[in-house]
Order: C-alpha cells, then structure tokens, then sequence
C-alpha cells in the first residue's frame, strides 16, 4: 500500500489518508471548497450561493462520499470527485424536477385540471439534457489535460482510432485488461508506458501489430478509469 501511495499526487494522498483521519478529512474538504462550488456552478452553468443554495449541500456531500470511496485504482481524485459531484447533481435535478413533474403529470385527471403544461415539462427535460452538455463539455476539457500527459491531444481521437471494428474492439479489450489488473494499472501509471510483453504473452498478437495503436489503448485506458462517463459511452 506504501509503495502504491508514493505514485499518487499530494491530494490524492491525502484523500487515501482522510477516509480514516477526520481531521484531514475536514480540512481537504475546507481547502477544496472553491473546488467543489466550481464543479457544481459548471452543472448549473450558474452561481451557487452557500447560504441558500441546495446545490452547494448536494455537492459537499457528494464531494465526502467521493473521499469515502476513493481508492488509487480510480484514478486521480479531482477527477473521480468531480465526477461524484456532477452525478449527484444530475440525480438531485432528477429527482427534483423532471421526475417530480412527471409524476404529477401523469397523475392528472380531467377534473384536476392542468397541473402542469406540456410546456413545463418540456422545459425540464430540455434543462436536464442542457446540464448533462455541459457535463461533456467539462469532460472534454478535462479528458484533453490527462491526455497531454501522455503527449496525446483530444483532437487525434478520430485519426488515431482504428478503422476496423474487430481491431478497435481488440484494442478496447487491452485497455480494459490493464485498467482491471491493479498491478498492472498501476505499472502503466508510473511508467507511462503498455506492459508490450505481457499484452504480447496474454493476447497473443505481436508487439508491431498492437503498436500501432499504442496512443488509442492509452485513451481507452485514460477514460475508462477516469471517471469520463459520457465519453466512455463512445468507447465501443
């Protein structure tokens, strides 16, 4: 476990450290509430008071549940806690505004009369779709940041994914063996390089061949450890 936490970031650290130490726990929690208000306003595309705001307690809370849970296989803490914050926010929007509404949508009768116009319930659900853009966009952008750390740019994406369905899925399924394998992963990390011999050995396919596709075996890596749970969506 040592050894695994001299490879993390100081935060990160200090998140592995704050699930069994409530005084680190409260001050990476102190120190990070600009952190927390900027993944939050990000959702919101708006400014979030403390004082009155439920948002800002939906994302406290979801930010101590992130330290709860987090361990290093999840990759870069920020990372997975800002995932945290926007999915709890999502839920909060569901369960507050589109759900509710459509429930008392389809509980009207004749007699009740409009309760809510379609409008409305339009209008929530056009709100939801328009925060979960944002999210993508912040996705994007952060996805682009860990990307450069491996000399790879969001924008090569498209050029260097393979063509052909059957090595593109072959490639997925080394990403996923590396993410899976603790170990592993965490050789990758520390060496920013494939395992070339062991995905030879275990995939029986040469060295050249997987080469090729090294930079897109990395992204594949890269997003379905860190959190990217939209774009992940395109990984297939």
């Amino acid at each position: 476990m040592k050894e695994k936490i001299l490879r993390m970031s100081n935060v990160d650290q200090l998140a592995v450290e704050s699930k069994t130490d409530n005084y680190k726990r409260e001050k990476l929690i102190s120190d990070y509430i600009p952190f927390i208000l900027s993944c939050a306003q990000k959702v919101t595309g708006r400014y979030i008071d403390i004082s009155n705001d439920e948002e800002y307690s939906v994302a406290l809370e979801a930010f101590s549940e992130a330290i709860e849970h987090y361990d290093i296989d999840k990759g870069a803490f920020l990372s997975y806690s800002n995932q945290v914050i926007r999915s709890r926010l999502y839920d909060h929007y569901r369960k507050t505004k589109r759900y509710k509404q459509a429930e008392v949508f389809d509980d009207m009768t004749e007699e009740d009369g409009p309760i809510i116009s379609l409008d409305e319930k339009v209008s929530s659900e056009k709100y939801i779709q328009q925060v979960q853009n944002n999210d993508l966009v912040l996705e994007i952008k952060m996805l682009n940041e860990e990307l450069q750390k491996w000399d790879i740019s969001f924008n090569e994406l498209s050029d260097i994914s393979p063509k052909h369905k059957s090595t593109r899925k072959m490639c997925i399924q080394i990403g996923e063996y590396i993410r899976k394998d603790s170990d592993l992963y965490h050789k990758f990390i520390s060496n920013k390089q494939l395992p070339a011999k062991i995905i030879e050995e275990n995939f029986k396919i040469p060295i050249k061949k997987f080469e090729r596709f090294r930079k897109y075996i990395i992204a594949v890596v890269i997003i379905k450890s860190g959190g990217f749970e939209q774009i992940s969506t395109y990984i297939k």
